[in-house]
Parts: C-alpha cells; structure tokens; sequence
C-alpha cells in the first residue's frame, strides 16, 4: 500500500490532500498523530466498504459532532440508527415532496426579489444568499415554518454552523486535541461552547414553538400524519406524544441533524452550479430554453412536480456540479471485519476515508476529469459505469436519506433564477482557493453577476 504521512495543517488541508491523493492507489495508508487510517478512491474498493451492512459504523471522527448533533441519523449506529432511518424515511415519500414545490416556490421568489433588489450586475458572492434560501426552506418544510428564518437569529445560526465546522476540521489536523480533557483546555472548546449556544438555543427554539400547536389538535395524530402528511418535525413530535418512541433530546438531535445537513449541503450545491452556468453560457442558455420550452415565457407559471421530470438537461448540469464539487467532500466508516482487496487487506477495526472528490475525478471513469460536462449523465453514457463512481449522496444502506428532496429543490431554485436572470462569470474553477471543514468550500465565496433577461 502506498504511504502518506499527513502533516497537521489546516490552511493547505483540501490542496495539500489534493497533491497527494492524486499519485496515490485506490487505496492508501495515511498516518495522522498517532492513527493510521485508510483511505479509499476507487470505486470497487468503496463499494466493499460501505456498499453493504457490513460497515455501518462511522469513523470516531463523527463523535467530535456529538456534542452539536449528539446521536441523530448522521451519527448513530446499530440498532438506533436502524429505527430512526425506518422512522424518518415516511418523511420524505414521493406524495409529499409534491407538497414542497410551493415552498420551493416561495422561497426562489424571495431569492430573486433580493437580488433584483440591490444586487444586479454586480459582483455579488452567493454563499449568503443561496444559504438563507436553503436555511428557510428546510425550516418551512420539516420543521413546519421559516417565519424566524430572515432573522439576526437565524444569521448567528449560520454563522455558528460555520464556527464549529471550522473547530471539527481544526480538531482533526491536531490530533492531540481528539484526547476530550485536552480539546477542553483548549480554545477550541470555547468555540464550540458558544457556537452549541447558539444552535441549541434556535433548534430548541423550533421545537417549542411547533409543539405548542399540538396542544390545539382535537384529532387523531396518527390519522393526521397520514392524511395532511406533516412536516418531519410534526412526526417526531407525535411519535413522542402517541407512542413515546423518541424524547426531547432525541428530537433535538434529529432537528440539529436535518436543518445542518439540509441547509448547508444543498447551499453548497447552489453556489457551484451557478458558477459552473455562469461559466458556460452555451450550457446555461440550453438550460434556460428548456425552462422556457416546460413551463412557457409567463414568469408568473410555477412549477410543479411533474414539470421537474422532464427537465432532463437541469437534471444533468446539477449531476455533473455534483460530480465536480461534492458538498460533503470526504466520508468516513470503521471496518468492523477485513476487507480483502486486490491492493492487499484492510484490517477489522481500522477508520477509512473515503474521498469523493478524488473518486469523482478519477480520469479511469471520467475522461477530461476536470471539465464540467452534462452529457456525462446521459442514460448511453453510464451504461457500464461503476455504480460507486459517483455517489455525491454516498451509497448503500446509509445513503442521504433526503437526496430527492435536495434535487427537487435545486431545480426548483433554477427555474426560478434562470427566467429572471442571465448569469455572467465573476469567479471561474481556476480563481477559486478551494478549502474544507465538514463541507467543500470557497474561501473567499463565489462571486456571479446576475442580469436581468429582457
């Protein structure tokens, strides 16, 4: 196996990673302190490691979330694990993703009216923007309202996002710190200390105020759930008032969980995509006429779940920003038996990483690795294809559970910001300094300039 001793950084994290996964097998010793893990790039030896229930636990890395997401879908293994994913999938069911498409709608409305407000050609950085989007949808939609979402609260919420993503990462290039005493001598623990403040503070926030509305509800809650098919916070909260299945905690877990990984994944998404339209104006004008070829040159025209299916070429542009620019660049698992491959075997009880940004730009499944290319995902062109080349949402059994969800918001996003604007490229791949924490991120934003379509 091919070596690597892994210097403690942070600054030059994603580029130092970049250099040498880039001469590296599909497999890969990386020494850390005073851990080895393994990393995985190819795509057959990914698939033995999280392809199948063999492997479900996370990588001791996710414990340093624990504090913030304690043992939600995320981070909870076993049997946990196994009933909350059977508990929170109904959420997420084909017939109310239909109901969402208004929300979207909404939200993509008030995106565009921000924009055309005070930010029309000029060199605007989505990052803020596409993130209160993303953050009030996810808010409206499984926790059933976003009326504190254009709040100084809820900027203090992203911004402490921010904040204790940076002390994950940071605690992961000094690995003295993942001994608990020492992290909390340190200043790091203050971060997080005041960051888990704040978070707590607004997800418990959300809970009270839609518990209070059970109180009111004279009907059968289990019938409701059914019929009027609430949002998943509503769900945990009967599941907790008719069955006593979760507890407050529990429910708060589930809360942080779903309103960090629906927002910030997804924002994350939106920002790329719209560099890479912006880039391509060949790719972005197509894109526009098949909106326009869907849904008609009436703005006011929303979209509706049937009209998303059939744009097919949106559909692939995000696939292909996905493949480019994965949200969450680097998943993590612990070997709970060997795992024989033909690099050699990778021993029970060792912590793997697997990178997906390296995996996606394999030039063995991806000719041209770097350039942004729709047609990649066209039906003819995946036929014989690994399966795990390209898992933006991971695989197998823990895969995203809310991957239709995030697709359907996106195209909802571009409906409505490519009728109203022409994109013009600002930042490109090339100007980009490219860094990491939990997410894959920009670090000076991205910057596009929108302007308005005649």
């Amino acid at each position: 196996m091919f070596q690597v001793n892994l210097p403690i950084f942070i600054e030059e994290a994603f580029v130092k990673t970049r250099e040498w996964t880039k001469d590296a097998p599909a497999v890969a010793h990386l020494i850390t302190g005073p851990l080895m893990f393994v990393g995985l790039k190819g795509p057959y030896e990914i698939e033995s490691a999280i392809g199948s229930m063999k492997h479900m636990e996370k990588s001791f890395l996710y414990k340093f979330l624990n504090r913030w997401l304690g043992e939600g879908l995320l981070t909870s293994t076993g049997l946990k694990w196994q009933k909350r994913r059977k508990m929170l999938t109904p959420a997420f069911h084909f017939t109310i993703l239909q109901q969402f498409v208004s929300t979207f709608n909404k939200e993509v409305k008030r995106f565009v009216d921000e924009i055309e407000t005070g930010n029309l050609n000029k060199p605007t950085n989505i990052v803020p923007f596409v993130s209160n989007f993303s953050l009030a949808t996810i808010a409206e939609t499984s926790m059933g309202s976003s009326e504190f979402m254009h709040t100084q609260e809820s900027i203090d919420y992203k911004n402490a996002v921010s904040r204790i993503s940076d002390v994950f990462y940071l605690r992961f290039s000094k690995p003295w710190t993942w001994i608990q005493p020492i992290f909390d001598l340190s200043s790091l623990r203050k971060i997080e200390r005041q960051s888990l403040e704040t978070l707590h503070q607004f997800t418990n926030f959300i809970i009270e105020k839609r518990s209070e509305n059970f109180k009111t509800f004279d009907e059968n809650l289990d019938d409701m759930c059914i019929r009027k098919k609430l949002p998943l916070l509503d769900m945990l909260i009967n599941a907790k008032i008719k069955h006593g299945t979760i507890n407050n905690d529990e429910i708060r877990e589930e809360v942080d969980t779903f309103m960090f990984e629906g927002h910030d994944t997804t924002a994350m998404c939106l920002t790329y995509t719209t560099m890479l339209l912006a880039c391509h104006k060949d790719i972005q004008e197509e894109v526009y006429q098949e909106i326009i070829h869907v849904l008609g040159p009436n703005l006011a025209q929303e979209p509706s779940h049937e009209d998303f299916t059939q744009m097919c070429l949106l559909d692939r542009c995000i696939k292909e920003s996905l493949r480019l620019y994965p949200p969450v660049p680097t998943i993590s698992r612990y070997t709970s038996e060997d795992i024989n491959t033909k690099f050699g075997v990778i021993p029970e009880g060792v912590e793997l990483l697997i990178h997906l940004y390296d995996l996606h730009r394999n030039p063995k499944f991806w000719p041209n690795p770097d350039v942004f290319d729709p047609s990649r995902h066209l039906p003819e062109n995946c036929i014989g294809r690994h399966p795990f080349a390209y898992i933006p949402f991971s695989a197998g059994p823990r895969n995203c559970i809310g991957q239709k969800y995030a697709m359907l918001e996106i195209k909802a996003f571009f409906c409505g910001v490519l009728r109203k604007f022409r994109l013009e490229p600002v930042d490109t791949p090339d100007t980009l300094v490219m860094t990491q924490d939990v997410m894959l991120r920009s670090q000076n934003g991205v910057k596009v300039n929108f302007v308005l379509r005649n």
